[in-house]
């Protein structure tokens, strides 16, 4: 069970770059509001993350070079 979380929430976190990449050629307002969100969804499980990580300094120095690509 917990294998088909993981997977599920992977999946969606792929779908949400490929919905902000998609969105970069379209020249709508909506966009931004778009990538808005999308990056706030990417803080809050970034944040989420780092609170139930047992060594936090750890989870933040192994994560770091992920998301600053």
């Amino acid at each position: 069970m917990r294998e088909k979380v993981k997977t599920i929430y992977d999946l969606i976190m792929v779908l949400l770059v490929v919905l902000t990449i998609l969105t970069l050629w379209i020249d709508h307002s909506v966009n931004s509001t778009i990538n808005t969100v999308v990056w706030l969804i990417f803080l809050i499980d970034y944040l989420v993350r780092i609170f139930v990580s047992k060594n936090k300094w750890e989870f933040v120095k192994k994560t770091l070079f992920y998301y600053l690509l």
